[in-house]
């Protein structure tokens, strides 16, 4: 340039070549230029900056690893600037780096419209730029600053490329300070989602993808299933991705595996047949369409399990109360429900309470107590000595030989030991184990069968029949009749 005045701002010159003079060349007294945030280097044939006569200023700029030398003579620093041969008169009083070693990547597409040269990691050029001085945006249109460094301080970088890294790679797509959807393409691609509330759509290839701050989603929606662990960084079935600090999933319309953290998690299973698991934390899990399992884990879960017949298990230690007629959960948090069907409880002593639709209610091991509704009910006790109640006026049949119950729909019964009946007449037949039958209000008809059984009448004018075994019979108010009984209490 022989007059008048160029800035560049987030500029990247590379790879050209000068038969005299430099990449950039001024000359004339009256010819400024002025870079800031600029990255000169690579030059093939002549110098970096050719500085003849006028003034050439640099703030926050890389002129580095060209051929000849980066500087034909002393330019004007503004400070924070790094070459790579010490041609340039910098001055390390001012923040320069002088005969550095800058470790630039190769001129390639490293996102945004044009291509720059990234920084490597082991750059000295990472946030050591004057954020005072740099512009909001790199060339990419990458937000500045960024903490390239990961030291909790967002500092810019020199040159026309900000750095943000996502699990050890430099990113490739970079979101801003907002909310923003950021989508990823067919390759491998590195995601930053930064600061905001973001949804984030990988592609199909091997990414990695980071949240910042804000509640960030990763959607899975256009996928065909996947296996998706918040708490192990990992995903697949939609490419293999590594992840970090996202919050919130959505699954494929296929058939998914949802882990979440041990914080706050929303997990929507979209459609198919899905198995969401909370872990700790307050949870959202959402099955959506399909016969779904949801597994809040510990803490206050929302279980929402749309469409389908779905299941709610409550794995561990702790004993659990659930009640599908009121949509609620306690024990391992206070958890509400809604669209469930179906319970599988903890391996302690659980009461599980089914709703008016068909239910099955699986107690696990422990001594639990499982009370169906008014629809075709699966009562399975599982390990331990469980009880099914019948409770309500209806007269029910109960048979533990069979294995059903009618009055309140017709109902299978699989590893119950124990009986309580309602107000009505009920009949409930035991089976060769030991039974603890209670008819409870009503003219109750209870008989023991085979195993050493306790057979109570309790209120009203029942008939209890001990059957073999030692067995104890024990009326209440009311005209009471025993036989096959060893032991009568409460019997005229």
């Amino acid at each position: 340039m022989e007059a008048g005045e160029i800035n560049l701002t987030n500029a990247t010159v590379s790879g050209n070549s000068a038969a005299s003079g430099g990449n950039l060349h001024n000359e004339g007294a009256g010819a400024s230029m002025d870079l800031l945030n600029t990255t000169v280097a690579d030059a093939v044939a002549g110098d970096g900056i050719d500085e003849v006569s006028g003034v050439v200023a640099l703030k926050n700029s890389l002129v580095v690893d060209n051929t000849a030398d980066d500087c034909t003579a002393p330019i004007s620093t503004n400070g924070q600037n790094t070459d790579s041969d010490g041609t340039c008169g910098l001055s390390a009083s001012l923040g320069d780096f002088t005969d550095a070693t800058p470790d630039l990547g190769p001129l390639q597409n490293n996102g945004g419209q044009t291509d720059t040269h990234a920084l490597l990691q082991s750059s000295s050029a990472i946030d050591t730029a004057d954020n005072s001085a740099c512009p909001d945006d790199d060339q990419r249109n990458a937000p500045r600053p960024l903490d390239g460094d990961n030291d909790a301080g967002a500092v810019c970088d020199r040159g026309a490329y900000e750095l943000a890294v996502c699990l050890g790679q430099p990113a490739t797509i970079i979101g801003t300070f907002g909310d923003d959807v950021l989508v990823g393409t067919a390759g491998p691609d590195v995601i930053v989602a930064l600061s905001g509330d973001d949804i984030i759509i990988p592609g199909g290839g091997n990414d990695h993808i980071c949240g910042d701050e804000g509640n960030d989603t990763i959607s899975f929606a256009d996928a065909s299933g996947v296996i998706v662990n918040l708490n192990a960084g990992t995903a697949s079935g939609h490419g293999s991705d590594q992840i970090a600090g996202v919050e919130h999933v959505v699954g494929s319309p296929g058939n998914d595996t949802i882990t979440g953290t041990n914080g706050a998690n929303t997990l929507n299973g979209g459609g198919g047949n899905d198995v969401l698991k909370g872990l700790a934390g307050s949870d959202i899990l959402i099955g959506a369409n399909g016969n779904d399992v949801l597994i809040g884990g510990p803490g206050d879960d929302q279980l929402d399990a749309g469409a389908g017949t779905d299941t709610a298990r409550f794995p561990g230690t702790s004993p659990v109360t659930v009640n599908l007629a009121t949509g609620t959960a306690s024990g391992q948090g206070n958890d509400t429900i809604a669209g469930v069907e179906n319970v599988t409880g903890s391996t302690r002593a659980d009461t599980l309470v089914g709703h008016d639709g068909p239910n099955k209610l699986n107690g696990g091991a422990g001594a639990d107590v499982l009370i169906g509704g008014l629809g075709n009910d699966t009562l399975i006790g599982g390990g331990g000595i469980d009880t099914a109640v019948f409770p309500g006026r209806a007269r029910v049949r109960v048979d533990l030989r069979l294995g059903t119950a009618t009055g309140r729909g017709n109902d299978i019964l699989r590893g119950i030991e124990n009986i309580r009946g309602g107000a009505g007449p009920d009949i409930i037949q035991g089976n060769n184990l030991r039974n603890v039958l209670n008819g409870l209000g009503g003219d109750d008809t209870i008989i023991g069968f085979g195993g050493n059984d306790v057979l109570i009448g309790f209120r009203g004018d029942d008939a209890l029949n001990g059957g073999r075994g030692t067995d104890t019979c024990a009326g209440g108010p009311g005209v009471d009749r025993a036989f096959g009984c060893e032991i009568i209490t409460g019997v005229p």
